[in-house]
C-alpha cells in the first residue's frame, strides 16, 4: 500500500519520468464533485511514496468548497480541472515532475472558459482532456452541449517571447490565460473518454443525428473519422433534433432543457413527454437517442430537463439541488412543461412524465405535487429514501446528506420526501417496471408502492422482469417497456393511435 486515504482515492496519474504520482482524495460526507483534493508524492527507488502533499482542492475543514478532477501530465507539468472559480477549468502546476521537496510549486491558469472541462466522476477513467506529447486537446461543455477544442499557446505581447509548445509563460502579465481555445469544427455534441498520443486523438462521441461511437482525429491534418457502435435505423429527415429551451425554474432562476418537436411539428394539441435524467448529478445529453425518437415519431413532443443540480452548467447550477432533491427538480420539470405549453407546442391536458431510478423518484414526487401531470411511468424507481440510505454502497453512502439532509438528524425529512410517504397525494395513473434481480433498489419497493396506490383507487400497472436488475439490459425488455408505456399513456390521456 502506497497511501492510505482517509476515505476515498482515485485517478492515479504517473508522471512521464516515473518519479511522481498524482491522485485525488475525498472524504465523506462529500461526493468528489462537491469537495475533493489533488495530492502529489515522489516515488523513491524502492517504490515507496515520499514528499506527499496536498496541492489543491478542499475537504470538510475548508471554508469554501472546491472539486478537482482528472489529473493529467503534459510533459513535466501537472494539469487538473478545478471548479474553485465556478467552472471545472484547466489549471497546472509548472514543472511538477522536477520538484524534489517541500518547495511550493507554481500554479497557473492556462485557460479561463465559462464551460466545464470536467464531469462528475461517477466512474473511474473519465477524461475530458488529453495530451499527445505535443498538443493539448479538451472537451468543454457549454450550456449542456460539448465541443472539442485545442488549447494553443498565446503569442506574447510585443517584446515578449512566443512561449514553447507546452504553453510555458509567454511573457504576458501574471494571471492572464496562457492558452487560447480553438474549437474543432465537428458535428458532435457529446464527447468523453479522450485519449491522445503522437498526433492522434480518440474519444467517444455522439451527435443529434449520430449515435455514440469511436471518434478518431488526426491532430496534425485536422481530419477525423467517426465509427458509430450501431448504424442509425432512421432516415436523417425523420430525426427530431434538440432545441435549447431556457425558462424560469422553480427557484426563480434561468433553467435549461432540450425540446424535441414531434414529427409533423408541434401544435397546441400535441402530447408532451417530460423526461428527467437520473443521477441526479448528471445531465440531459443531446446525442441521438432512439427512445426519444420513438416518442417523437409517434406525435409526442419531448422535453428533457436539466433541472437545478444538473452538471454541465458550472458549480453554482450544480449546487442548486443541495437539500432540495424532490423539491427543486420537481418544480423545474413542471416549469419546463409549462413553458412548452405556453409556447403553443403542447397541450396542458396531455403531459406525461417518464423516469428511472433517481429520476423515477422525481416522477413520483411530481405526481404527488398534484399539478401539471396526467400520468407517470417509472422504471426501478427510488420510493423509500430511508431504505436507500441504509442500503447504499460505500461510494454513495452519504450522498443524500447533501441532496436531502444529514442522516439520521433529518430522518423526518427523508420520510416526508419519500414517495411512499406521499402516496396519499398521488392521484394520477402510474405504470411501474422493475427487475426482480435488482440489488440497488429492490423490486419490493415498487410492489409496496403499487399496492398502496391500488388500495386508494389509483390506476396502476406493475410489470416485473425476472431476469433484469437495476437498468434493463435486454432489447426485449426495453421494447416491452416502451410499448407498454405508450399504450398506458394513450389510454389514460385519451389519445387515439
Amino acid at each position: 500500500t502506497l497511501r492510505q486515504a482517509r476515505d476515498f482515492c482515485g485517478s492515479p496519474a504517473l508522471s512521464p519520468s516515473g518519479r511522481h504520482l498524482a491522485w485525488l482524495e475525498w472524504q465523506q460526507p462529500f461526493m468528489p464533485w462537491e469537495r475533493s483534493e489533488l495530492w502529489l508524492g515522489r516515488l523513491t527507488d524502492d517504490g515507496s511514496l515520499t514528499d506527499v502533499r496536498r496541492l489543491a482542492g478542499s475537504d470538510g475543514a475548508d471554508a469554501v468548497g472546491e472539486s478537482v478532477v482528472q489529473p493529467l501530465w503534459a510533459g513535466p507539468h501537472l494539469l487538473f480541472a478545478s471548479d474553485r472559480d465556478g467552472w471545472w477549468t484547466l489549471r497546472r502546476f509548472l514543472n511538477a515532475d522536477a520538484s524534489t521537496g517541500p518547495d511550493p510549486l507554481v500554479e497557473q491558469t492556462p485557460l479561463a472558459l465559462e464551460a466545464d472541462i470536467g464531469t462528475p466522476p461517477w466512474v473511474a477513467g473519465l477524461r475530458c482532456a488529453a495530451w499527445d506529447g505535443e498538443r493539448l486537446v479538451a472537451a468543454a461543455c457549454r450550456e449542456g452541449r460539448w465541443e472539442l477544442g485545442r488549447l494553443e499557446a498565446r503569442q506574447a505581447r510585443e517584446g515578449g517571447s512566443g512561449g514553447d509548445r507546452d504553453g510555458n509563460d509567454s511573457g504576458d502579465a501574471p494571471g492572464q490565460a496562457l492558452w487560447r481555445w480553438r474549437p474543432l469544427e465537428l458535428p458532435f455534441s457529446e464527447l468523453g473518454e479522450l485519449s491522445a498520443d503522437n498526433g492522434r486523438l480518440v474519444a467517444i462521441a455522439a451527435g443529434p443525428t449520430t449515435g455514440s461511437g469511436l471518434l478518431e482525429v488526426d491532430l496534425a491534418a485536422d481530419t477525423w473519422r467517426h465509427t458509430p457502435a450501431a448504424p442509425c435505423p432512421l432516415p436523417l429527415e425523420a430525426i427530431s433534433t434538440p432545441e435549447a429551451l431556457w425558462f424560469t425554474g422553480g427557484g426563480g432562476e434561468p433553467t435549461h432543457a432540450w425540446f424535441y418537436p414531434p414529427a409533423g411539428g408541434a401544435t397546441p394539441d400535441s402530447p408532451l413527454l417530460l423526461r428527467a435524467h437520473s443521477g441526479p448529478t448528471a445531465m440531459a445529453r443531446t446525442g441521438l437517442n432512439l427512445v426519444v425518437q420513438f416518442w417523437t415519431s409517434r406525435g409526442w413532443g419531448v422535453v428533457d430537463v436539466n433541472y437545478g443540480g444538473s452538471s454541465g452548467f458550472g458549480r453554482a447550477y450544480r449546487e442548486r439541488l443541495q437539500g432540495q432533491w424532490g423539491v427543486l427538480d420537481v418544480a423545474d420539470c413542471l416549469a419546463a412543461a409549462a413553458a412548452v405549453v405556453a409556447r403553443g407546442q403542447a397541450s396542458a391536458a396531455r403531459v406525461a412524465m417518464d423516469g428511472s431510478s433517481a429520476s423515477g423518484f422525481t416522477v413520483l414526487a411530481a405526481l404527488a405535487a398534484g399539478e401539471g401531470l396526467r400520468a407517470g411511468a417509472c422504471r426501478y424507481p427510488v420510493v423509500d429514501l430511508e431504505t436507500l440510505v441504509a442500503e447504499s454502497h460505500r461510494f454513495e453512502a452519504r450522498y443524500l446528506d447533501s441532496l436531502v439532509g444529514p442522516w439520521p438528524e433529518a430522518r423526518a425529512l427523508y420520510q416526508a420526501r419519500s414517495p411512499l410517504g406521499q402516496v396519499s397525494r398521488i392521484h394520477r395513473p402510474v405504470i411501474l417496471f422493475h427487475g426482480q434481480e435488482d440489488t440497488v433498489v429492490p423490486a419490493s419497493q415498487s410492489e409496496r408502492l403499487a399496492l398502496a396506490l391500488t388500495n386508494q383507487g389509483v390506476p396502476v400497472e406493475l410489470h416485473l422482469f425476472p431476469d433484469e436488475g437495476h437498468g434493463f439490459r435486454s432489447g426485449a425488455a426495453q421494447a416491452r417497456v416502451l410499448e407498454a408505456t405508450e399504450a398506458f399513456f394513450r389510454r389514460h390521456l385519451g389519445l387515439s393511435r
